[in-house]
């Protein structure tokens, strides 16, 4: 009887039971506790590479770097790190990579191994620079991967111009209004004695003196091919006699006394060439391995020139000339003008010329300045030069006489009017890049620049010739003091080095 009584008091607090075991989680099998160190990652993915997009990176001492920031393949990288550390001047961002800043010390090729990392792993690439030489205060730009350094300056402003290089490292240039050939030791010394001094000499027995001022004075400068073996130098420049009487100008070569670093045994190869103040060209460059050489001849102030026959005035000519003494100018151009002085004519004041070092195309520059009412296409040119064509200076724009078969293949003219272009030369090595070997370098006074023109179709084809891939600014110079106009650009074909030579010095480019 107590047991049943007992049985029932149980199985009435039954439910209850059951109630409160489910409530407080009961049983063999809790809910187990959150992960304290949870995965954020469930597919791990450590970074696989570190690549920057150039190398290496082209530097400049005081010049600030565009910011680079390197791209990581695989994972995500919460960090990174540089070994060893960047030099003074450059920073690195631990969190992103980039490298930036101002270089303060020339260096040659550094490599510094930057580490990308994440919770799975890390990977390793390589930052590579190399720093030039801070810029001459001359020059407001340069190319990256070039630098440039005086060679000699000029603070009395002698006005350099024109240069060559001799074989044997010397070099010569022209001070145009002092009327002095200045030589630059094989060591860089420019030496005290001039090379030559023309500011007065006598040509036979005329005493003569130079004019200067403007565009007259010493304006073309040229050394034989064959200099190692005849020593020979050219030099072209305006003279007058006494009482200022019969200005002209001429070309006189001189044989070169390595003992004394000086010119001797004066020759006169060409006289009579006529002068004006303005437009007197005086650009001399020797066809290949010679013995013949070009001559330019401005108009000398007078467009009509330019067309007039040579038996009236090699004005506004390119002249083709064997350089001896004494050399016999031709009365009347013939039809066929090969082996005669004119060359090609409508020529207003070619400053430069370039011929190509190994397929012998001729290029020269044409000065046409400022319009001044004439009506004539003013605009500076760069033209491919072939025998007998006619570049269309001086022929009426309104009632053209030239046909279109002896017109002259113009490659490129200026977009503004008064860039004066001063200098031609032609660089052919890898020093720009593999894709760009084949270019010409062109200096502008007025606006103060190195052009870089790289030239398309096929070498040796000129109907292909007169185009063009691209034209580019390798260089300008402050605009500023009267020093920093480039008049010569010059290229020394065995070491891919750049002379720029300004009126306030030589500089190098390499």
């Amino acid at each position: 009887m107590f047991h049943t009584r007992t049985s029932s008091w149980m199985l009435a607090l039954l439910p209850l039971v059951l109630v409160f075991a489910v409530a407080c989680g009961g049983g063999s099998s809790p809910t187990p506790d959150p992960d304290p160190d949870p995965d954020p990652d469930p597919d791990p993915t450590p970074p696989t590479s570190v690549v920057y997009d150039t190398d290496p990176f082209l530097l400049r001492v005081q010049e600030v770097m565009v910011p680079t920031t390197p791209t990581v393949g695989g994972g995500t990288p919460t960090s990174f790190s540089i070994d060893p550390p960047l030099p003074n001047g450059l920073t690195f961002d631990a969190a992103t990579g980039e490298v930036a800043g101002t270089p303060v010390d020339a260096t040659p090729l550094e490599t510094h191994t930057v580490t990308a990392t994440n919770a799975d792993g890390s990977a390793t690439g390589e930052f590579r620079y190399v720093t030039g030489i801070a810029l001459p205060p001359q020059f407001a730009s340069l190319r990256p991967g070039f630098q440039a350094e005086s060679v000699v300056e000029n603070p009395d402003a002698l006005k350099a111009a024109k240069m060559t290089l001799l074989p044997d490292g010397r070099i010569l240039y022209i001070e145009v209004d002092a009327g002095q050939i200045r030589v630059i030791d094989s060591g860089g010394t420019l030496l005290a004695t001039p090379y030559i001094d023309l500011s007065s000499f006598t040509l036979g027995a005329t005493p003569v003196t130079l004019i200067n001022g403007n565009h007259q004075g010493l304006f073309g400068l040229v050394a034989a091919p064959d200099f190692n073996t005849t020593g020979f130098v050219y030099v072209m420049l305006s003279i007058e006699e006494a009482g200022s009487t019969n200005p002209r100008s001429v070309v006189l070569r001189f044989t070169d006394n390595p003992t004394t670093n000086q010119g001797e045994s004066m020759g006169l190869v060409l006289d009579n060439l006529p002068t004006n103040t303005i437009n007197n060209g005086g650009a001399l460059l020797f066809e290949g391995s010679g013995p013949n050489m070009f001559v330019s001849c401005g108009d000398v102030a007078n467009a009509t020139n330019s067309q007039a026959g040579f038996g009236t005035t090699p004005a506004g000519k390119i002249l083709r000339i064997n350089p001896t003494v004494p050399a016999v100018a031709p009365t009347t151009p013939a039809a066929n003008q090969s082996g005669t002085f004119e060359w090609v004519r409508g020529v207003r004041n070619c400053y430069g010329m370039a011929q190509h070092p190994t397929n012998g195309e001729v290029f020269f520059v044409d000065t046409e300045g400022m319009d001044g009412g004439t009506g004539f296409d003013m605009l500076d040119e760069l033209n491919f030069v072939q025998e007998t064509k006619n570049y269309e200076w001086g022929d009426d724009p309104a009632n053209p006489t030239i046909p279109g078969a002896d017109v002259g293949f113009r490659v490129w003219e200026s977009l503004a009017q008064t860039i004066t272009p001063t200098a031609l030369a032609w660089h052919t090595g890898a020093a720009f890049s593999t894709t760009s070997t084949d270019s010409l370098l062109m200096a502008s006074y007025n606006d103060h620049r190195i052009r870089q023109f790289v030239m398309a179709g096929s070498v040796g084809n000129p109907s292909t010739r007169v185009n063009l891939d691209s034209v580019s600014t390798f260089a300008e110079l402050n605009v500023g003091p009267l020093g920093n106009q480039p008049l010569d650009v010059v290229v020394d074909a065995a070491t891919d080095e750049i002379y720029i030579v300004l009126f306030s010095g030589i500089f190098k480019i390499s």
